[in-house]
């Protein structure tokens, strides 16, 4: 009688899915087992402030002022002026003397898609404080120097290849107007057993009225001369999520190709992925450095195709791995995103499943979608050498 045959227990493929999927479910049963500070945020609307209950001695309260695109001259001198204007004016000895009076600090800093002013106090504030802190901080202050020193910076940098594209591309964004003046949106944590709030969100903010959108090619020189390099840039409005899966199909994508831009790099001399999803204005933008040699759109439409599986797993992987560390060590960097965007209180329900259910289809159908040529803008010119 043949021996009989002994089959391994675990082939090579479930010990992978042991090794990557086995922690990540035991981590999200865990969480699922206890609530995090993050599942207790409320709205309080007098403050006009999300709730963050947060073991720390003293109260942190953090203002919330989103940014607009950037990219033409005006816009970009526009903004720097209002950033110094604030930083001036939280710096000013008027606003000093009130902030020692109250036995508040403040500090100023910015991200990516907003400012954040931070105010440390022992003591939940009363909403007369916070509106009186916010008069103060927008208060007029003289601009003609700060607006003659950020036109001489931006002159400098105007003269950058990278600079000339993207100006370009702003000039013909949508022109986003609010529908409805900026209201202040604050984010208290510390211990506040003596604040009370509602699980209800604050309204959404109504979208933002735009002209037209016209893709098309535009070249910023004359590219019948000889064999140069010259850049190219494709881009597109990048509208703002408005609940946890759009952020989270958003955050995905962009990782995504970045990722198969990195494998994709020997095609370019060099390229720049721009995701920026503001609130008004947001926009996206890949610029390529290229040769002649080098057709203008053929590695593009390539990126799709380049997606597999792999990839889609562990960049997916790396996401909830970032996202469940934000929520375990700083939950209030996940909040600035809620009230930036004014997202459901439970948007980080969603954003997780979200990633969770991620199949890679879709995604190839999405990231085809971000570099359809008939709806993208793309913008070229020979280059003058001039790189960041």
């Amino acid at each position: 009688m043949a021996p009989p045959k002994h089959k391994p227990l675990f082939n090579r493929r479930y010990l992978l899915i042991l090794v990557w999927v086995l922690p990540i479910m035991i981590l999200l049963l865990q969480r699922g087992g206890s609530e995090s500070p993050i599942d207790r945020v409320q709205w309080d609307g007098e403050r006009q402030a999300y709730l963050l209950p947060a073991s720390r001695d003293d109260i942190l309260l953090t203002l919330i002022i989103p940014l607009s695109q950037a990219l033409t001259d005006r816009d970009w001198i526009g903004q720097r002026v209002r950033i110094e204007s604030l930083r001036q004016q939280l710096a000013d000895t008027t606003l000093q003397h009130w902030l020692s009076q109250q036995g508040w600090q403040a500090d100023i800093s910015q991200a990516p898609t907003h400012l954040r002013v931070s105010l440390q106090m022992q003591a939940p504030p009363q909403a007369s404080q916070m509106r009186r802190f916010y008069s103060l901080l927008t208060s007029d202050v003289p601009q003609t120097t700060l607006a003659k020193r950020a036109r001489a910076e931006r002159y400098l940098e105007s003269r950058q290849d990278e600079v000339r594209l993207l100006a370009a591309l702003g000039d013909r964004l949508p022109a986003q107007e609010a529908s409805r003046p900026e209201t202040p949106l604050w984010i208290l944590a510390g211990k506040l057993d003596r604040v009370s709030g509602s699980t209800q969100a604050p309204a959404s903010q109504s979208p933002a009225r735009s002209r037209g959108w016209s893709p098309g090619v535009i070249s910023l020189d004359d590219r019948s001369h000889p064999a140069r390099s010259y850049w190219q840039l494709t881009g597109h409005p990048q509208p703002a999520p408005t609940n946890g899966a759009e952020l989270a199909n958003q955050r995905l994508d962009a990782e995504l190709v970045a990722q198969l831009l990195s494998r994709s790099a020997a095609q370019f001399e060099s390229y720049r992925w721009i995701w920026k999803p503001l609130v008004r204005g947001g926009y996206r933008a890949l610029l390529t450095l290229e040769t002649p040699s080098v057709t203008d759109t053929a590695p593009i439409p390539a990126l799709a195709a380049r997606l597999d599986q792999a990839l889609l797993d562990t960049t997916r992987d790396a996401l909830l791995e970032r996202y469940e560390r934000m929520l375990d060590e700083s939950p209030q960097q996940w909040l600035e995103l809620v009230a930036l965007y004014r997202l459901p209180l439970d948007s980080h329900r969603a954003f997780r499943d979200t990633l969770l259910a991620a199949e890679l289809s879709s995604a190839k159908s999405r990231v085809n979608d971000l570099f359809n040529p008939h709806q993208n803008l793309q913008i070229s010119f020979i280059t003058a050498g001039n790189q960041q």
